[in-house]
C-alpha cells in the first residue's frame, strides 16, 4: 500500500478547501457554497474531489468549510460520514467561521495545524472542493516523492488570454518551478508553446514538517 505508514512508505492527509462562494456564480451561490452545488441528481460539486481522494487510497481527510456551512455539512454527513458511505475514509469536518474565519488557502491550513499534527502525516495533499475533474492522485504523489521535491504543484496548460485567472508558473527543463505568480496581468508564456501558460490546478503536494516550519 502506498499509503500505509506501516510499511514505511509515506502517510498521506488530504486537506479539502470547500470555504468559499464561488462569487463568479452570480445567484446560484446566494443560499449554498460552491462546493454544494448540485452535479445530477443526487450529487454535489464536492464529491468529485472526495471520490477522487477514495480512489486514490487516501484513507484520511480534512474539509475545511466557512460559508454557509451546514448545507454542506449536511450532505457531508449523509453521503460521506455515516456508516457504509464513509468508503472507507475518516473524514473530519472544520467549520472556518468556528476559527474565525479562513483568510486564503495558508490562513485555512494554519488554523488547522493542531489538527493535522493529531494525524501526524509525512505528506498533507491540498486540494479544492469545489473543481469537477477526474484524478488518480497516486502517481501524483509518486512523482513528489521519487524527486524529493518539498511541493509539487498539478497544472494545466490554458489560453495565454485566460491565464490571468489563475496561479501562473514558469518551469525548467527538469519541470522544476522557477516562478509563480499569481494571477498576473501580463502572463509569462510556455517556452515551448507560446499561445499558452502554465496554471496551477489548485492540487499540492507538501512534505509536512516543511510546510509546518513556513506556516
Amino acid at each position: 500500500m502506498l499509503y500505509s505508514a506501516r510499511s514505511g512508505t509515506p502517510s498521506l492527509l488530504a486537506v479539502v478547501l470547500a470555504g468559499g462562494r464561488g462569487s463568479r456564480l452570480y445567484d446560484l451561490t446566494d443560499t449554498q457554497p460552491k462546493p454544494a452545488l448540485p452535479v445530477g441528481t443526487r450529487g454535489r460539486l464536492i464529491d468529485f474531489t472526495l471520490a477522487n481522494i477514495v480512489n486514490s487510497g487516501l484513507k484520511r481527510a480534512l474539509v475545511l468549510t466557512q460559508y454557509l456551512p451546514h448545507r454542506l455539512h449536511d450532505h457531508l454527513d449523509q453521503r460521506w460520514r455515516s456508516g457504509q458511505a464513509s468508503h472507507g475514509m475518516a473524514l473530519e469536518v472544520i467549520d472556518g467561521v468556528e476559527r474565525g474565519m479562513f483568510n486564503g488557502t495558508a490562513d485555512a491550513v494554519t488554523k488547522v495545524t493542531a489538527e493535522i499534527d493529531v494525524v501526524a502525516p509525512s505528506h498533507v495533499v491540498i486540494l479544492a472542493g469545489d473543481h469537477l475533474y477526474q484524478m488518480d492522485y497516486s502517481p501524483f504523489v509518486a512523482r513528489h516523492i521519487e524527486t524529493g521535491a518539498r511541493v509539487t504543484v498539478g497544472a494545466v496548460q490554458v489560453p495565454i488570454e485566460d491565464a490571468h485567472e489563475f496561479g501562473v508558473m514558469s518551469v525548467d527543463s527538469n519541470g522544476r518551478i522557477i516562478e509563480f505568480v499569481e494571477k498576473p496581468r501580463n502572463p509569462s508564456p510556455m517556452d515551448a508553446k507560446p499561445g499558452f501558460a502554465l496554471a496551477s490546478m489548485g492540487i499540492y503536494v507538501f512534505e509536512w514538517a516543511h510546510l509546518r516550519t513556513l506556516l
